[in-house]
């Protein structure tokens, strides 16, 4: 029987196909894992959803590469306690910026001044703060950060959000200062190492920085994430993380690409065992597998 690795996501970006490729090489069958439309049991783990579809039962590793972040800080702690192996972002799978900001400050990693807004009021009060400009981070894991370069800018963003309603959009982080194109870069950690960086940071500062993403991701107990770092004021923080991470512009930082790396981790967490899977036969996905997966570039 075919070793089968699932691949969490709903759209095949090109780091998916890079990943599924990757795994092809070393004989093993990498295979697009979408949310399933059938409902799956919460009872211990019968290998079948309740709805009778085929999941991917023969799988013994689940590598998360979902953008919708809210479906996989349930899907992820699902799987993982459903006896699958999982590559993820450990605790930034599933938690949400404010929390893996905690955990990080309580490790003591360097981080921008940050704050917690609950509304447009406290939220300007903070920019004051920080010398009128910002960068708000709303809590969901996976959203685009909102530079906030004056008090103009700020007054109608928070606006905006607070009209939103409640929850987790009229809530976010203010961090302090802006993390501009000149002064960031994005960190590629698999199984703890560094493998590559995509951003300005050049240099002998990359291995710095790439020190930091490591004791980031040993934090979050992550085995893929991606930790953005900018430099503020002649040090590098921890600005942000993703659990699925972006990599097609990273360049490596030694002799493998992420995705070798993720191969090599998976051969690991099996023990090394393959199943000589052919090529040609692996490319064509399963039609139950990937009916709701989206190709794209």
């Amino acid at each position: 029987m075919t070793t089968e690795v699932g691949v969490l996501c709903t759209r095949v970006r090109l780091e998916e196909k890079r990943l599924i490729a990757a795994l092809i090489e070393i004989g093993l069958a990498g295979l697009p894992l979408p949310p399933t439309d059938s409902p799956l049991p919460i009872q211990p783990l019968s290998g079948n959803p309740v709805g009778g579809k085929r999941s991917i039962s023969t799988a013994h590793v689940v590598i998360d590469r979902l953008m919708d972040r809210t479906t996989a800080a349930v899907l992820a702690p699902y799987w993982r306690s459903s006896g699958w192996q999982m590559i993820d972002g450990g605790a930034a799978a599933s938690l949400d910026r404010l929390a893996v900001s905690r955990l990080l400050v309580e490790a003591g990693i360097p981080r921008p001044e940050t704050a917690l807004v609950l509304s447009e009021t406290s939220g300007l009060e903070a920019l004051e703060s920080f010398g009128g400009v910002g960068t708000l981070l709303p809590l969901r894991p996976g959203t685009e950060e909102l530079p906030l370069l004056d008090r103009e800018i700020a007054e109608a963003v928070l606006e905006h959000r607070q009209g939103l309603g409640q929850g987790p959009d009229a809530i976010s982080l203010m961090q302090q200062g802006v993390g501009s194109a000149d002064n960031r870069s994005v960190v590629t950690v698999v199984d703890g190492v560094a493998i590559a960086t995509a951003g300005s940071i050049t240099g002998a500062d990359v291995r710095r920085v790439g020190c930091l993403a490591e004791e980031t991701a040993r934090i979050l107990g992550a085995t893929l994430l991606g930790v953005t770092v900018v430099g503020i004021e002649g040090r590098p923080v921890v600005w942000d993380v993703a659990a699925a991470p972006q990599f097609r512009m990273a360049k490596p930082q030694g002799e493998l690409t992420v995705e070798a790396a993720v191969a090599n981790l998976v051969s690991r967490m099996m023990d090394g065992v393959t199943s000589g899977v052919n090529a040609g036969q692996a490319a064509m996905f399963s039609a139950e597998v990937t009916q709701d997966v989206v190709l794209s570039a």
